[in-house]
């Protein structure tokens, strides 16, 4: 039964679930409930250009948008978010950070 239940739960080779995750890239964010906006650090001095993807919990996509953040700067992403929980991701050059938020 115990073999049965973790099988169960592996992740499907080739299928995409979203983690978790630090990830390595020199581009790091958080939500700012002040300013209502996502908040982009670039610690490189290389434009980037980023996918931002925010996600529900029931994995549904609420915003979906390609963005260019500038290099060493604070980069900041008008998100007028309603109290809940949501994932986002930020995706470049093939590699996804995430976070889970929680807005009051």
């Amino acid at each position: 039964l115990l073999v049965i239940f973790m099988l169960a739960f592996l992740p499907v080779k080739g299928h995409n679930y979203i983690s978790d995750n630090t990830g390595d890239s020199p581009v790091s964010f958080y939500y700012s409930a002040v300013d209502r906006s996502l908040v982009l650090d670039c610690t490189d001095n290389i434009n980037h250009k980023i996918i931002i993807d925010v996600y529900n919990l029931t994995g549904g996509s609420i915003v979906k948008m390609e963005v260019e953040l500038y290099a060493e700067k604070s980069n900041l992403i008008p998100l007028d978010l309603k109290a809940g929980l949501y994932i986002i991701c930020i995706t470049e050059n093939g590699k996804t950070t995430s976070k889970k938020i929680m807005i009051k």
